[in-house]
């Protein structure tokens, strides 16, 4: 049996990946593959470089976006510049290529010029993961040969099926995109650019029984940039992970 590890997008909330991450290491499962989306490419190539949940858990209380934004003016596609975070990976986690990795890995993108999904698996992991980062207008795209490719949340922000085609017999899916749910009228532009950006991004994903395990964490209640947040995400991303093992009979706590 090989298992494998869908990480979706969700920008901070990406912290609820690192709680299911510990999780699933508790549980003594190791996942032979892993593919992620935006911040789940982010954490996805992190932990196919060998890095520990835990050692993860402690990079993320001390991550803020203060080390992942450039200056505050706009660039010619973007308003920030994406050079802190390539200086992240490179220098404070030491990430090269994928060839350099433990594990397989992939990261999802989107080609903003051709319009159709990108799977990154080759070359420089950091071009990868930033490319599956770059939020359309937020961060700069990264160009690779005649493709410019942005956030792959558009296209497909759970990548199960690509988990799948690298092989993955059992599926552990990590969703971090909260059901729809109505709110009211929103109060500010932030609200409104949350809420369609749900809204845009659920329509590109799998059906709930896609995975053999579906983890998706309570975390509804914190926004998509709110760094204070980490701690209570990470808790609660694990607490989900722990229930969907053991529904689905994998693995056993230590």
């Amino acid at each position: 049996m090989k298992l494998g590890l869908a990480l979706s997008g969700g920008a901070v909330r990406g912290a609820a990946h690192v709680g299911a991450l510990m999780a699933i290491e508790n549980a003594g499962l190791a996942p032979e593959v892993v593919a992620g989306t935006s911040v789940g490419a982010l954490v996805g190539a992190l932990y196919a470089s060998g890095i520990a949940a835990g050692d993860l858990a402690l990079a993320f209380g001390e991550i803020g976006w203060s080390s992942l934004l450039g200056p505050r003016f706009p660039k010619p596609l973007s308003l920030f510049d994406g050079a802190p975070t390539e200086r992240l990976l490179r220098e404070r986690f030491g990430l090269s290529t994928f060839a350099a990795l433990r594990l397989p890995f992939a990261a999802v993108a989107c080609d903003i010029t051709a319009g159709h999904e990108v799977v990154l698996r080759d070359g420089d992991v950091v071009d990868a993961v930033r490319a599956s980062c770059a939020l359309p207008g937020i961060y700069p795209p990264i160009a690779r040969g005649e493709q410019l490719l942005v956030d792959g949340g558009i296209v497909n922000n759970l990548p199960i099926d690509v988990v799948r085609a690298m092989g993955a017999d059992v599926v552990i899916a990590v969703d971090l995109l909260p059901p729809w749910r109505a709110l009211g009228a929103p109060e500010s532009l932030a609200e409104i650019w949350e809420r369609s950006l749900n809204l845009l991004v659920r329509g590109n994903h799998p059906a709930a029984d896609a995975a053999e395990v579906l983890v998706q964490p309570a975390i509804a209640a914190f926004s998509l940039t709110d760094f204070g947040g980490v701690d209570e995400m990470i808790r609660l991303g694990r607490q989900a992970a722990e229930s969907a093992l053991a529904e689905a009979g994998l693995g056993g706590v230590r």
